[in-house]
């Protein structure tokens, strides 16, 4: 199915807001609610993830047993713009799983054509992903959400997602553990992860390292008739917002001598830096 914005509808789209005059510029203002969180995915030979665990930051988050293996969550993540009057339909979506099953899920947001660009790694992995689905060139635009980097997370109808084709992907447990801790400031710190695994573990594994931010309010377009209804939403909050990244957006291997049941592998520490939302 065709999507409904295409490439060069938001290359126009970001001429146009380019030139827009301040009264119809994004606007900003500080919140209460923000803060940063450490989201950690893991992925397996074919770039599916196959475990993600997140923590705020500042803190600690340890291994989540589940009997003899691991906690599981499912990776969401979530190719948005602020110019994108679909997108809050997958907002919504992720809003209302993790109103009942928040533990089951690790939402992910990459920005693009406004100040919370991702960039480079956005397109990267958009690029990436639609050539592992198969989706043409011509069909290929927002909104554009994906589960596990295993499927294209599909509309129920224009307002929401099909939150049960999500939910079927969680699983009771996962042979891979996920530790989290970290020392964050506004625009710069490092970051510990730690890995342990379990009978069953394949051996060829690659993880990702997202530094996120919540609460930040940025005027979103609205299509839908979530949030109020259609129209700009000027006090619009966004989560989740994905601002630095360790390495490559694809993953980075864990060595396949470290992948060994029962032990702990711990790569060195991570360096970020990023800007100030």
């Amino acid at each position: 199915m065709k999507k409904l914005l295409f490439l060069s509808t938001i290359a126009l789209g970001g001429l146009v807001m380019g030139c827009s005059s301040s009264d119809d510029s994004p606007k900003e203002e500080e919140n209460q609610s923000q803060k940063m969180k450490v989201v950690v995915a893991v992925l397996n030979a074919n770039g599916d993830a196959i475990n993600v665990q997140q923590a705020d930051a500042n803190t600690t988050k340890d291994y989540v047993m589940v009997g003899n293996k691991f906690q599981h969550r499912v990776l969401i993540e979530d190719f948005t713009g602020a110019w994108c009057g679909w997108c809050p339909r997958v907002t919504f979506s992720i809003e209302e799983l993790e109103k009942n099953n928040g533990d089951k899920i690790v939402p992910v947001a990459l920005h693009n054509g406004d100040k919370f660009a991702f960039s480079p790694h956005e397109r990267t992995l958009s690029t990436a992903l639609w050539e592992k689905f198969g989706i043409p060139s011509n069909q290929r635009g927002y909104p554009f959400a994906v589960l596990n980097r295993s499927a294209e997370w599909e509309a129920a109808s224009g307002n929401a997602m099909k939150t049960a084709q999500a939910l079927a992907l969680a699983k009771t447990d996962s042979e891979v553990g996920i530790k989290i801790a970290s020392s964050l400031t506004e625009t710069s710190g490092k970051i510990n992860v730690s890995f342990k695994f379990a009978d069953g573990i394949a051996k060829d594994l690659k993880y990702v390292v997202y530094v996120l931010q919540d609460g930040v309010v940025l005027t979103q377009s609205n299509y839908t008739t979530n949030f109020g209804g259609k129209g700009n939403k000027p006090d619009f909050v966004h989560n989740a917002i994905a601002k630095a990244l360790n390495g490559d957006v694809m993953g980075t291997a864990i060595p396949s001598d470290k992948i060994v049941v029962g032990q702990e592998y711990t790569p060195a520490e991570i360096n970020v830096s990023y800007k100030n939302f």
